[in-house]
This record gives C-alpha cells, structure tokens and sequence, in this order.
C-alpha cells in the first residue's frame, strides 16, 4: 500500500511539473487567454466647405475651428490612441464660398484636407447634392484611399451611388462603418435627382447589418449617418435607426448641426460634432477578444488647438483665392447708407423705420422667387424679412463680394408658403411682439427683452401700421396690398421667407399642422441658393452694378406721441453717457425699456452731485 502511495504522489509531482514549466518560462502573460483592444473612430460633419478658419462672406478670421485646426486634432488623438479611425460625415463642400472650386481642375480643398487627414469613409450628405451628380463626381474623383458611402441612393442603372459600407481593419479589429443620408434629399434636390432611387436608411442599415453579420465580416458596427437625432419629417432619424438597429455599437449623427456629447438611445450611444469644423466626435470601444465590451462617446473642440502646418501650407494657395474671390467688387452704392444713422445711441435705426437695406432684401426675395415660376401670375405676392444684426448697413461706395454680408448675415435660402390672409396676418402680429407698449411719458419707443432683432420681420407686397400702444397680437392695422385693396381673411397668399423663419417658426410653431399652408418652393437645391450670394447676383445682373438707398415707406409705427423737447435732452445725455439704455441680462437686446422724464432729471442730479 506504501508503494503505491508513493507512486501516485510521483505521477502528481510529475503532472504539476508540467502544469508550472510554461508558466516559469520569460515572457509568459498569466492573462493571454484575454486581449483587451481600445479603438477609437473620430469623425466630422457639416463642415460646410471650412478648410481654413476664415469666413470668406464676412471677411473674417475665425477662432473656433476649420480643417486645420481640426487635423492638429486629429493628430493628437492619434497620438493618445494610434488605433484611431477618421471619418466624414457629409455636408462638406458646400457653403463658405466653396463652390469657387467646383469647376477647376483642382482638387476641392476640403478633399485635400480629408486626403491629408487619412479619412477613411465619407458619407454624402444632403448639400452634396446641390450641384447636381455631375459636379458631385466631379469634386469626389479628388478624394484618395477615401471610400464614399451613401446607401440609400441608386443610379438610374440600379448601381449605389455610394457603397452602404466599408469594413476597416484596425488593431486587428473589424470595424463596418455604415453609411446614409437623409432620404429627404427627394424634396430638396428633386431636379438633381430624376431617374434616381432613394430609399429609406433605415431598411438599409438593417440589410447592411444582415450582410455584415452572415459573413462575419466585422467585430464592431457603426453608423455614420447624415441625419439629426430626432429627424425632421419622420423618416430621417438617428434615434429611430438606434431602435430599429439594436445591433449597431454607436451612431454618428450629423445634419442637424447638433452638438451632442453623448446620447442613449436603445442601449446605443449617439454623438454629433456640430459643424463648420469646430469639433469633432470620438467613438471610443473596447474589446475584450474582439467582443465589444463598452463603448463611448464625446466631443473634442477645436477651438482652443493650433493649426497644423502642414495643411495650412496644403490650403494657403486655396485661401488667398477665396480672399481674391471675396474681395472682388460687384458694384456700387450710391447716394448715401442704406440705414439712416442711429437716433438712440448703439441701436440700428433700421429697428425703427422702413429702411433701404431690408426693401432690398425683399426685393431680392421676390423677384427670384417670382423667377421660380412657383407663384402663379398676378397673385398676392408678400415678403418678410429681418436685419440680422445691429451694426448692419452699407454705406456709399464700391460694394465688395463680401459686403454683402453687411447687408445679410446668415446662409438662409428662399422658401415660398402659400397661406391665407388670415395666417399672414397672424405672422405679422408675431413679428410685431418685438416692440415693447408704448406708456405715455416714454420718451423712446423700446423693445421685448425676450425677442431679438433678427425676429422681427418687415413686410413687403403689403402696406401696414404697427400701433404700439396696443398689446402684442393686436397691433397690425391698415392692412392692404400696394394697390390700397384691404386683405381679406381668405385671400390666397403667396409669402417669401427664408428657410430658417419658414422652419423654425411658421411651420414649426405658428402653422403647425395647418392644412392652409402649404410649402410651393424650396430653392437650396439651386447653385446659387443663400439670399446673401443672391443680394449679390441681383446688383449685378438686375441693378447693374448700381444700387440706391431706396425704400417704399409702406410700414410705420403709431399709437405712440413723444414730447420731443424732452427726448432731446434724453438724447443729449444718452451720447454723453450719463444715461444709459438699459439692455437684457444677457446683454443681446439693447433698449428694452423706455426711459422717462424722471429718469432724464435722475441722471442730471447724479451729473451735478459728481461736480
């Protein structure tokens, strides 16, 4: 029995002997079983043409961002992680003057910049397709290593007019990046599109998934997709792709020129960078075994980064032809300023009266959008727009390109509503909140703390009074076409407006799920799209070249009556600085009380005291 035992402890010893060799051995792992993988995707989006931080409408440097700031970035990134990833999310040609570039025989900038940058995927996003297929073809073909995706579309021979994705090997991980775009590109880029087949993103992304998944293609899947979170017409929605995909690791969502860190949805984290290259956002997964453990999202600015050199040094010759381009004079004002000078010190006199400067913007809206051909002849044709900021005006003189930015601040474009007189009427009382009422004793006519400058519309096709002295949604009086016809509650109305006060306010809010508006006109799609380029090709092709501070007068305020001796004084002491317009917290909208005699004879009691 002793022999035995004995036997049997030496098989052990022997079989431990076995089992501890290869763990005494040099460089074993105790842990090799499991290998833990970090990867990282950064992407950008609706960067609208910013390949070096300068804004060529207004003529000005920008801080916040531009493609060579964001490849200081990306290096950095890179740097902290080398299994990195980058991507474009779309909207990336058009807008900052880019469309310069579009029929030269050079690469678009913003293809040098992502060549540079090593992106691996660009999903096409709906301002791609303004220019129509052919310059769209045209600007990719000087993309390099990039592969283009956009699922969603078909050529009229049944072939995808991008790939629905690309499979990227990083670290030795498999990483299918999925892309779509918006299928609302129907409504927007019609005449871009006839013959084309555009389908929904969501049936797509899920065929993808199907494929990826039969063929064990890929260890992570995402989807760089041009649509905003929430979408805009139900069929468009990054929070509604995360419900119907659970199988998707992350999103990236663009479009909606959203800033979003990090956003849940269905146990799948959604980021958007923003736009105009000011941030960028950073899927970061790891893997345990290439088997997604968690993944995350956030953004990274680029605000506070230096450019890099070597793609400014890539961009400097394209940047000085967008100066040239911006610098280029179209024509000429003459007979003074557009906008009187101010009465109340630091508020634009352009608040307070009609004025040249916006009668030209609505001019600039009719005529073309009555060049549509979408408003049929000889009907009640309205127009309302704002000035966009307190210093604009243009004053006599050559008129540069990038004046006119001076005259119209923002990138909107034109749309057309067909209404009632009803709802036009309505939109005005809604514009007409901006003016405080008027309280006997006032010696200044003020404004809604709450609603800005660039909210208050004037109007044009119409003649009207806006009485101050009654409450908001009660002021619009003597309302009649130019003719002195009074409009009736169910006259049928054609209204010009930009996209932003179309979408955000007249469809969004005020008729919202109102059968008597109806959307005729979407000009976006149109090489020549945003009313400030517009503003410009009207000088030069209808006014040529020759422009005067002219204004209809067909609005005014009333119900209000100020002693004028006493504004005087007011005024006097308003230029002096020792009185002061009192201004909202937020220090946005200026004016926003009227001042009175008391506050008149407090200031010079405090001027006499200080002597």
């Amino acid at each position: 029995m002793r022999e035995k035992l004995k036997g049997i402890r030496f098989i052990m010893l022997v079989m431990t002997a076995f089992i501890m060799v290869p763990l005494m051995l040099p460089g074993t792992n105790l842990n090799a079983a499991t290998k833990e993988t970090t990867i990282q995707i950064v992407a950008t989006s609706d960067t609208h043409g910013s390949f070096y931080p300068w804004t060529y409408a207004t003529d000005s440097e920008r801080t916040d961002g531009g493609m060579t700031k964001i490849a200081t970035v990306l290096k950095q990134l890179k740097a902290e992680n080398p299994n990195t990833i980058y991507v474009d999310n779309g909207d990336t040609i058009q807008g900052n003057s880019n469309q310069i570039f579009f029929e030269k025989d050079e690469i678009n900038p913003m293809f040098v910049a992502l060549n540079n940058m090593g992106c691996a995927t660009m999903t096409l996003g709906n301002h791609e397709f303004n220019y129509g297929i052919d310059t769209l073809e045209k600007n990719l073909s000087g993309l390099k290593n990039t592969t283009v995706l956009c699922g969603n579309v078909y050529k009229p021979s049944g072939e995808r007019l991008g790939e629905a994705y690309k499979i990227v090997e990083c670290a030795g991980v498999k990483v299918a990046i999925i892309g779509m775009v918006t299928p609302n590109i129907v409504n927007w880029d019609a005449g871009h599109l006839k013959g084309y087949k555009v389908t929904s993103p969501y049936d797509e992304t899920k065929a993808a998934i199907k494929e990826i998944q039969s063929k064990k293609l890929a260890d992570v899947i995402i989807a760089s997709v041009h649509m905003g979170l929430d979408g805009e017409y139900g069929n468009d929605s990054a929070a509604e792709l995360a419900k119907q995909c659970p199988e998707l690791n992350a999103i990236i969502a663009g479009h909606a020129h959203s800033k979003i860190e990090q956003e849940i949805v269905n146990n799948i984290p959604i980021t958007e960078p923003g736009s105009d290259a000011a941030n960028v956002s950073v899927v970061t997964i790891t893997l345990e075994d290439n088997k997604v453990k968690s993944t995350t999202t956030k953004l990274v600015s680029a605000k506070d980064a230096e450019a890099d050199q070597e793609m400014d040094k890539l961009l400097k010759p394209y940047h000085e032809e967008a100066l040239e381009d911006a610098y280029t004079v179209i024509g000429k004002l003459e007979g003074g300023s557009l906008i009187p000078d101010s009465v109340l010190p630091g508020v634009n006199q352009g608040q307070l009266e009609d004025n040249a400067l916006v009668d030209l913007i609505l001019n600039v809206q009719m005529y073309y959008a009555e060049k549509s051909g979408k408003i049929p002849e000889g009907a009640h044709h309205v127009s309302g727009a704002a000035i966009f900021s307190e210093t604009a005006n243009a004053q006599a003189g050559d008129i540069k390109r990038s004046d006119t930015s001076n005259i119209y601040k923002y990138d909107n474009t034109l749309k057309v509503l067909k209404m009632t007189g009803k709802e036009l009427k309505e939109y005005m009382e809604w514009s007409a909140k901006y003016y405080n009422t008027f309280k006997e004793g006032d010696l200044n006519v003020s404004f809604d703390q709450d609603v800005r400058l660039y909210n208050y519309d004037m109007f044009a096709g119409v003649k009207y009074d806006v009485n101050i002295s009654k409450e908001a949604g009660s002021r619009i009086e003597n309302l009649t076409y130019t003719d002195g016809t009074a409009v009736k509650e169910n006259d049928v109305i054609y209204l010009t407006v930009n996209n932003y006060r179309c979408d955000s306010v007249l469809l969004a809010t005020l008729f919202k799920d109102n059968k008597n508006v109806e959307l005729v006109y979407d000009n976006s799609s149109e090489t020549v799209s945003t009313i400030r380029e517009l503003i410009g090709t009207y000088i030069v092709d209808v006014k040529e070249g020759i422009i005067k501070p002219e204004c209809d007068q067909n609005w005014k305020l009333t119900g209000y009556e100020i002693d004028s001796s006493k504004q005087a004084v007011m005024l006097d002491l308003l230029k002096e600085g020792k009185l002061t317009l009192p201004t909202s917290e937020d220090g946005r909208t200026p004016n926003i009380k009227g001042l009175t005699w008391a506050d008149v004879e407090a200031a010079q009691k405090s001027e006499q005291k200080a002597a």
